[in-house]
This record gives structure tokens, C-alpha cells and sequence, in this order.
């Protein structure tokens, strides 16, 4: 019996390990898109001005996005996408 419970928790030690393992190198190769310019070559889109206004609008297209702005009263002119860092993606609206 005793051989058997220094058996498991051996296993368990080598799951543990093992997944601790593949988090790190995850978390290391894949750069977060919020990191901004902080890491070179990965670039976060640039902070919208408090005049804008964000909604969920999966598939944006431009066309579409001026199309829901003035539906929702916003301006259409200057309306973007945000589909980086965003799932689903964003329409963004002038105030």
C-alpha cells in the first residue's frame, strides 16, 4: 500500500509539473494585445477619446458600423472597427 500512495502522488507531481510547464511557455510565446508598444513589433490599436462609444458588432465592416452609429444616434462619419483585443468586435461612434 505505501509503495502505491508514493506511486500517485509521484504521478501527480509530474501532471502538476507538466502543466504548470506548458502555461508558462503559453503565457511566454503568445504576447498579450494589450501590452501595447511595450513589446516591439505588437501594436494595440491607439486608446479611443472619451467622445466615442463602443458596441458589440460581430463581423464588423465599416459600411455596417456607419450603418448602426446612426442608427444608434451617433455620427457615421469616422466610425471604426475594433477587432483586436475585442471578442466579438466592436463599432466605435463618434459622439
Amino acid at each position: 500500500m505505501p509503495l502505491l500512495i508514493k506511486s500517485n502522488k509521484k504521478g501527480i507531481m509530474y501532471f502538476t509539473t507538466i502543466v504548470f510547464l506548458v502555461l508558462a511557455m503559453t503565457s511566454s510565446t503568445f504576447a498579450s494585445c494589450h501590452a501595447g508598444n511595450i513589446i516591439e513589433g505588437h501594436h494595440s490599436p491607439q486608446p479611443l477619446s472619451d467622445t466615442w462609444t463602443c458596441y458589440i458588432y460581430p463581423g464588423c465592416d465599416l459600411k455596417g458600423c456607419a450603418n448602426y452609429c446612426e442608427h444608434m444616434g451617433k455620427k457615421r462619419e469616422g466610425c471604426q472597427c475594433i477587432t483586436e483585443c475585442a471578442d466579438p468586435s466592436e463599432c466605435c461612434c463618434k459622439d
